[in-house]
C-alpha cells in the first residue's frame, strides 16, 4: 500500500499522467456495482454500465491510483486483433462465432476511436493499422498460413492482405524483411491519457473513485478491503473484479490468472533526418514474425516506444515493483531494436519500465458472471487489452444488466479456462515455455528446422 507513482519505473507514458488522489474507503459502503481495479477494464466497465442504466451508483476501488497496472504500461496498440487464434475459436464454437467476434472486434476499435475524437481527448490517436515483417522463411510460412485462415474464414484483404519485401520496406525500412502482412484495424495511442480522459469522464457522471484501498475478499454482492484506516466493507448488488495480472494476489485466484512481464523501452524524439532513413511515416504500429513478442510504434512526439516478452515467470506468481525493471531484458530489446532498424543506434534511450499481463491457462480471455452471487469477472487478455477490454466491458454490462443483446453470445462469454497448476509446476512449465521460444526463434533466425517436439509442446503450451 505504501508504492506510489514516484515509486514507478520511468515509464513513458506515465510522464504526461494526471496525478489522481482519491480517498480511500470509508468503512462501509454500499452502491449498485462496485469494480475492482481502476485499469481499462474497470472503466470501461462504468462507461458501459452508464450508457444502458444512467442511474446506477457505481463505485471503483484501486488499491493504487488509476493505470497502475498493466493498462498504464503497455504498448498503446489498440488492435481488433484476438490473442487466440481464430481457426482455435471456430473449432471450439463455431465458424460464424469466430467471424462475429472479429466484427466485434473491428467495431470496438472504430468506437474508441469515435469516443475519443467526441471527447476530445488528446491521447496521441493514430489509426494507421499494423504491420507484421517477416525476417526469416519460418516467420513468412507463418505469415502465409495466417493469410489462409483468413481467407478461409471469409476475411479478404480489406482485413489483412500481404505486402512484398520492397512494398514492406517503403513502409517502414525493417532490415532483413522478406514480406509484411498489414491489417488497418490497429491505431497506436497514449494509455495513460485515455485514461485520463475516461476517469474525467466517469466522474463528471457521477462515478466514485477510491484510491489506496487493497480488496482482500470478494464475496456474494460484498467485498472487504484494507485501507490505512484499518478494514472496509463494500455492500453492492454487483461486484466486478477487474485486476487482471493483479488477480494472482487474491487467496481464492492464486491459480485463475499467471502474470507474465513484459518490458519496454522508448527513445528520445527523433530527428527528421533520422526518420529519413527508417521512414515509418504513416505511424503504423508493427512487429515482427518471431514466436517471442516484440511490439513497436511511433509515438505522437516522434519517440519509438519498442516492447517485448520473454522475461522469467516469477515463481508464485510474485508481482511487485521490484521486478518492473529489468537491465538484461531492457539491454536486450535495444539491442534488438538496432538490429531491426539500424539508424537507432545513435539514438538516446530515455525510458525503461515493465509490468505484468494477466494469462489465463488456455490463453482465452474471457467474462464471467454469476447472477445468484452477484460476481462477475473480465480479463485474461495476454497483452492485447486496450481494445479488447473495451468490448469485454460491453458484453458484461449487458450481462450484468439483462439486456437483450446479440454481444452476450461471444465465445469469450461465459468462458472457464482451466487452473493453472500448483507450484513448482507452474513455474517449470512457464519458464521453460518460455525457454522453448527463444530456442525456436534462435534456430529461425540460422535457417534451422524447429524439432517436432519442441514445436508440438508450444503449440500444447500456447494455443
Amino acid at each position: 500500500m505504501n508504492e506510489t507513482f514516484a515509486q514507478w519505473p520511468e515509464s513513458l507514458w506515465r510522464d504526461g499522467q494526471l496525478n489522481w488522489n482519491f480517498d480511500c474507503l470509508p468503512r462501509e459502503l454500499s452502491c449498485d456495482v462496485a469494480i475492482v481495479g481502476a485499469g481499462f477494464t474497470g472503466l470501461w466497465t462504468a462507461h458501459h454500465l452508464l450508457e444502458i442504466d444512467p442511474q446506477l451508483s457505481i463505485a471503483i476501488i484501486e488499491a493504487r491510483q488509476p493505470g497502475f497496472g498493466a493498462s498504464g504500461r503497455n504498448g498503446g496498440w489498440c488492435s481488433a486483433l484476438y490473442p487466440t487464434s481464430l481457426s482455435t475459436i471456430a473449432t471450439e464454437t463455431s465458424r460464424e462465432a469466430a467471424i462475429n467476434l472479429q466484427m466485434h472486434l473491428i467495431r470496438t476499435v472504430e468506437d474508441i476511436g469515435a469516443h475519443i475524437t467526441k471527447h476530445d481527448i488528446q491521447c496521441g490517436w493514430r489509426h494507421s493499422g499494423t504491420l507484421s515483417y517477416s525476417r526469416n522463411e519460418a516467420q513468412l510460412a507463418r505469415q502465409n498460413a495466417d493469410l489462409i485462415m483468413y481467407r478461409d474464414l471469409s476475411l479478404g484483404e480489406e482485413f489483412m492482405r500481404s505486402l512484398s519485401s520492397s512494398e514492406s520496406q517503403q513502409r517502414i525500412k525493417i532490415s532483413k524483411s522478406l514480406g509484411a502482412s498489414f491489417t488497418p484495424h490497429c491505431a497506436s495511442l497514449n494509455p495513460a491519457q485515455l485514461l485520463d480522459g475516461l476517469v474525467t469522464q466517469l466522474l463528471a457522471n457521477g462515478v466514485t473513485f477510491f484510491g489506496d484501498s487493497i480488496v482482500s475478499e470478494i464475496g456474494n454482492r460484498s467485498l472487504r478491503a484494507h485501507t490505512v484506516h484499518g478494514p472496509a466493507t463494500v455492500n453492492c448488488k454487483w461486484n466486478v473484479r477487474a485486476t487482471e495480472g493483479f488477480t494472482a494476489r487474491l487467496p481464492k485466484h492464486r491459480r485463475t490468472i499467471a502474470p507474465l512481464y513484459s518490458y519496454m523501452i522508448a527513445t528520445e524524439p527523433i530527428s527528421s533526418r533520422i526518420w529519413n532513413d527508417i521512414g515509418w511515416d504513416g505511424r503504423e504500429t508493427w512487429n515482427d514474425g518471431r514466436n517471442m513478442i516484440v511490439y513497436a510504434q511511433r509515438t505522437s512526439d516522434d519517440r519509438i516506444a519498442f516492447g517485448g516478452r520473454g522475461a522469467p515467470y516469477k515463481f508464485a506468481s510474485r508481482i511487485g515493483g521490484q521486478f518492473d525493471n529489468n537491465a538484461s531484458v531492457h539491454q536486450l530489446l535495444e539491442s534488438t531494436l538496432h538490429e531491426l532498424l539500424p539508424p537507432t543506434k545513435s539514438v538516446e534511450i530515455t525510458n525503461r519500465w515493465g509490468g505484468s499481463l494477466g494469462v489465463h491457462r488456455d490463453w482465452h480471455p474471457s467474462v464471467q458472471t454469476d447472477r445468484t452471487t452477484g460476481q462477475a469477472s473480465a480479463g485474461g487478455y495476454v497483452g492485447d487489452g486496450v481494445a479488447f477490454s473495451c468490448l469485454a466491458a460491453e458484453a458484461l454490462s449487458h450481462e450484468i444488466l439483462d439486456t437483450d443483446n446479440e454481444i452476450r453470445t461471444l465465445p469469450f462469454m461465459q468462458h472457464v479456462s482451466p487452473k493453472w497448476e500448483p507450484e513448482p509446476l507452474r513455474w517449470l512449465g512457464i519458464n521453460g515455455m518460455i525457454s522453448l521460444t527463444q530456442r525456436a526463434d534462435v534456430a529461425e533466425e540460422n535457417n534451422k528446422n524447429v524439432g517436432f517436439l519442441t514445436r508440438q509442446l508450444l503449440q500444447k503450451l500456447v494455443p
